[in-house]
C-alpha cells in the first residue's frame, strides 16, 4: 500500500508525457498498474465478503458504502486513464466558415482532436 502510495505522489507531482523514462510515462510502468489492479482486486473481496456476512445495517451499511465508492473511483479512473494510452492529439488552427486542412502543432488557438486506434 506504501508503494501506491508513493508511486502516486511521483505521478503527481511530475508532468506525464508519452515517450519519456518512466517518472513521466506513469500509466505505462507496469508496476504502477499492477499495483493499481492489485489494489482494486482488494478492495473487491473485502466489499464481497462483507455482503455475504451482511449482519446490520447501521454497522455493516457505512463500510459498504465506503468501500464501494472507493472501488469505483479507483475502477473507473484507472480504467479512463489506462484506456487514454491508444490515444493520439493534435493541435490545429481554426477559422469560421473553414474546413480544415493542416495541423499546426504551435498553433495559438489549439483545440485538441482526440483520434482513437
Amino acid at each position: 500500500m506504501v508503494y501506491a502510495v508513493v508511486l502516486t505522489i511521483i505521478m503527481g507531482l511530475t508532468r506525464q508525457n508519452t515517450g519519456g523514462t518512466w517518472l513521466n510515462d506513469m500509466l505505462s510502468f507496469w508496476p504502477f498498474v499492477l499495483i493499481y489492479v492489485y489494489i482494486d482486486v482488494i478492495l473487491g473481496v473485502i466489499i464481497l465478503r462483507r455482503l455475504k456476512n451482511f449482519k446490520s445495517w447501521k454497522r455493516d451499511m457505512p463500510f459498504l458504502l465506503n468501500h464501494l465508492g472507493l472501488f469505483l473511483a479507483l475502477t473507473i479512473v484507472s480504467a479512463w486513464h489506462f484506456g487514454d494510452s491508444s490515444c493520439v492529439s493534435f493541435c490545429c488552427r481554426c477559422v469560421g466558415g473553414a474546413s480544415i486542412t493542416r495541423l499546426q502543432p504551435k498553433a495559438q488557438v489549439c483545440i485538441p482532436i482526440i483520434l482513437r486506434n
